[in-house]
């Protein structure tokens, strides 16, 4: 009972997000940009077994990656939101 009544809570908040009408002859506007640092440690089991059959160094170790991303809003179309998300990975390294 509890997960079925936080699922509707949950599914009626994104339907309403954007249901505010615009003022005037203005669209919403606005944007947002950020930093995203991240750190994932995948399990490279798999893809050392495969690579290590065509020669090449196993792989260890966190992968870093650094980026960012940011939204607009389109003001031509009502509730159009643009947005990228770019990364650069670095520091994967191969076993020695």
């Amino acid at each position: 009972m509890k997960k079925s009544i936080i699922i509707i809570l949950l599914f009626t908040s994104f339907i309403f997000a954007q249901s505010e009408n615009q003022i005037g002859w203005i669209a919403k506007f606005g944007g947002a940009g950020g930093f995203s640092p991240i750190i994932l440690f995948p399990n490279f089991d798999d893809i050392n077994a495969n690579i290590t059959q065509l020669g090449m160094k196993e792989l260890s170790g966190p992968i870093y990656a650094w980026g960012g991303g940011g939204y607009a809003y389109v003001m031509i179309i009502d509730n159009l939101r643009m947005g990228e998300l770019d990364l650069v990975v670095y520091n994967l390294k191969p076993v020695m």
